[in-house]
């Protein structure tokens, strides 16, 4: 939950047994997913049980958090909330498409220190080795766990596949596990029920390891592992979410390191003159100029602690600050989401009708000097606008207009 102002749209709902700044609502009730909130990125919606992974994770600060089978992206946006600015989230998921809308949830949550990336396990793990602190694997699977609300995955299952997808998933726990640094930790966790794609993975990778096991804490009306008392069980009839199986792993190897760290990336400031010029004329912040990198005239700004990625097909590299149009520099949105209004120098207040009619692509009034200002709905940061002799010229994202 991100907090400019002290206001938090979900106050009025049951709070998550758990889950910190998680929340429960009947979803016949509460139409979340059609507050401006949820557009603002404030808050994600994610199943009850799903929204465990991270936190038991329990993600600290500074920590190095690689997220493997990512997309939609509801366990990185919950990752990357307590990572702080020091920490860094790599959020990837092997299929295209749905990494698509993996990096455009990361850009809604306003995130700054993540790579979203499209790559293979293998490959991963053959250019990153043993830098992760925390490494997520919520891996595929069965789907057992959801077949009381999606019956596709109910029709799609049989014997085969859930004996296809235990060898998979082996594959993956093994290749997971030579991420993490010594004393590190991994969750490994599925939406189904049956051992073969649970307990029976775990053991695999103990058997193969020098991992061990962490004891997941007694909680209420969560069960234990079959036959493994440290790993749990959500299961519908005892648990307000759908089935989950969850496990905490922490690593006792020591495996090799591949990854290049830069110290600082070198740019020329007459290479992104635009973009200096309007951050002096519009913003109250300034950005790094060693973490700055021009990819094909778009900008961003790298994380904190800069990885290089060379040959892993990247979708974000950090903050994406804009495009760069000849002499002229184009705000993104996402620095928008990325930025509270304490960051502008022009920032104008819209209420309930405003958003609604910026939502739409509409121009807006104002009497604000011209220049790029940020648009604000009850102080928080909802997008741009461009303001030329009274007129907002509406920088809304096209694909996301209604």
């Amino acid at each position: 939950m991100l907090k400019y102002n002290g206001f938090n749209p979900l106050d009025h709902l049951t709070k998550h047994p758990f889950v910190r700044n998680g929340f429960i609502f009947d979803k016949e009730k509460e139409k979340l997913s059609q507050s401006p909130y949820f557009d603002l990125g404030l808050f994600y919606i994610q199943e009850p049980s799903a929204m465990m992974v991270g936190e038991l994770l329990d993600v600290r600060p500074n920590d190095f958090v690689i997220d493997l089978c990512a997309a939609p992206g509801g366990k990185s946006t919950h990752v990357a909330s307590f990572l702080g600015e020091n920490g860094l989230l790599v959020s990837n998921d092997i299929n295209p498409q749905r990494c698509l809308d993996l990096s455009e949830n990361i850009q809604k949550a306003g995130i700054k220190n993540c790579y979203v990336t499209n790559e293979s396990v293998d490959k991963l793990v053959s250019s990153f080795g043993a830098i992760f602190d925390k490494v997520v694997l919520d891996a595929p699977c069965s789907g057992e766990g959801m077949f009381r609300k999606n019956k596709e995955a109910e029709k799609d299952w049989s014997k085969e596949k859930v004996e296809r997808l235990s060898e998979l998933q082996k594959d993956l726990i093994l290749k997971a596990y030579k991420l993490l640094k010594p004393n590190g930790v991994m969750i490994y966790s599925t939406c189904t029920f049956n051992n073969l794609e649970n307990e029976e993975v775990v053991k695999y990778l103990l058997d193969n390891t020098n991992a061990s096991l962490i004891k997941i804490k007694e909680m209420p009306n969560v069960d234990r592992g079959l036959g493994m008392e440290e790993t749990v069980h959500l299961f519908p009839n005892h648990f307000q979410g759908e089935g989950h199986f969850m496990a905490l792993i922490r690593c006792n190897d020591e495996w090799p390191k591949y990854a290049h760290y830069k110290a600082k990336n070198i740019i020329n400031n007459k290479d992104i003159l635009p973009f200096l010029e309007f951050e002096k004329e519009a913003l109250n912040i300034t950005f790094p100029r060693d973490h700055i990198i021009n990819n094909n005239n778009h900008l961003y700004c790298l994380p904190t602690n800069i990885l290089d990625m060379t040959g892993i097909r990247v979708l974000r590299f950090g903050l994406y600050l804009g495009e760069l149009k000849g002499k002229h520099f184009m705000p993104s949105h996402d620095l928008a989401l990325a930025s509270s209004p304490k960051d502008w120098k022009r920032v104008i207040e819209i209420d309930e009708n405003g958003y609604n009619a910026y939502k739409k692509g509409l121009s807006l009034n104002t009497d604000t000097s011209n220049g790029y200002a940020l648009l604000s709905y009850n102080n928080y940061s909802c997008g741009l606008g461009k303001v030329v002799n009274g007129v907002i010229k509406n920088h809304y994202p096209k694909q996301l207009r209604r």
